[in-house]
């Protein structure tokens, strides 16, 4: 009999996870893709009263991305949080869901 794998071990490390592209600033978030193991691609976004909480200022795309890219490791152990999370287009990142990814 085939044994079937555990694919609930491919969450367990934030490498498992993979930025798709540059996330990109729009007016209210920043947006951007991630690949969860084997779930595939998601889409997320940090608005941009998160990104200021974090230190990014109100304007300003390329200090505003220096912001997440600062906090990329805490931003993708968020949203890999959000791996069992199906039905949503675009998924939302927390001020506290990012700081909990920092510890």
């Amino acid at each position: 009999m085939m044994e079937r794998p555990d694919v609930s071990s491919d969450f367990r490390d934030p490498g498992d996870v993979a930025f798709a592209a540059e996330p990109v600033v729009d007016v209210h978030a920043v947006r951007f893709t991630l690949f969860l193991g084997l779930r595939g691609p998601q889409v997320f976004e940090v608005p941009l009263t998160v990104m200021q909480d974090l230190g990014a200022p109100r304007t300003g795309d390329d200090a505003i991305l220096a912001v997440f890219h600062a906090f990329e490791q805490a931003i993708a152990r968020a949203a890999r949080a959000h791996r069992d999370t199906h039905g949503h287009a675009v998924i939302t990142l927390t001020t506290a869901e990012i700081q909990r990814g920092s510890a």
